[in-house]
């Protein structure tokens, strides 16, 4: 897309316009005027709505992808099987592990992100995660780009965690700097279902931390890799990916 300076200009000074507006703020509610009232939208102290209706489309949506027809030609085999009735029980197993090892912990809810790190909960949870993924490699169901097998000796079980940060509470607690990806496995290479000629979905990646998110640093793997928890999911990032020093 071809911009010309004169529309850049213009779009430069209606945005200066919406921020010269933004910082004159919304005005404090009259006393009258609960924050809670049933008049009208909740506002907070600066008399500025907590919630507006969003745009539509939202912003970045094309408008095939608001039809049925679009994300039904990306789902492929409607009929295929998600899980089997060994990888249910599989599930299932994995849930009742946590259950023993935090009986207290609610299995949907967040980490926490300042409490100690239980080893064996994490080792055990790591290894679950390692033979889901060999198992996967050497049966043939996941391979890398261009239908190539990957190497499955990276997800070999463990018997302990490799460079764990023993000192404290058993990691540092940092930030991400940047959007950084968070692998299933302990490569940075994908990996895709077979048979997925564009792959278009990479088994390899659990997740991603955005900028400014929290996350535990729990263990340095030999690649250099990094085995991390954010309040949602465990995984590893590049060694290398921007994160703030200990906090």
């Amino acid at each position: 897309m071809i911009i010309s300076m004169k529309g850049a200009r213009r779009g430069i000074r209606a945005l200066v316009g919406l921020l010269a507006l933004a910082g004159l703020g919304c005005g404090k509610p009259s006393s009258a005027h609960s924050t809670s009232s049933s008049r009208g939208p909740e506002v907070d102290e600066r008399g500025c709505p907590t919630r507006l209706p969003a745009p539509s489309p939202l912003p970045g949506v094309t408008e095939a992808q608001r039809t049925l027809a679009y994300w039904l030609g990306r789902v492929g085999q409607l009929d295929e099987e998600v899980l089997s009735l060994p990888q249910i029980a599989s599930h299932n197993a994995a849930f009742r592990v946590r259950d023993r090892l935090e009986p207290d912990a609610d299995a949907l809810a967040p980490f926490a992100l300042d409490r100690s790190v239980e080893a064996a909960a994490i080792l055990t949870e790591v290894n679950a995660r390692l033979a889901y993924l060999r198992a996967r490699i050497e049966h043939g169901d996941y391979v890398a780009t261009a239908g190539a097998r990957p190497d499955s000796t990276p997800f070999a079980a463990l018997s302990g965690l490799p460079s764990p940060l023993a000192a404290g509470p058993g990691f540092e607690l940092r930030v991400a700097l940047a959007l950084v990806p968070m692998h299933c496995g302990p490569v940075a290479e994908g990996l895709y279902k077979a048979g997925d000629a564009q792959a278009a979905f990479d088994r390899n990646l659990c997740s991603s931390l955005r900028p400014q998110e929290p996350l535990q640093v729990l263990a340095t793997w030999p690649n250099g890799m990094r085995l991390v928890r954010s309040r949602a999911t465990l995984g590893w990032i590049d060694g290398a990916a921007p994160l703030s020093p200990p906090v």
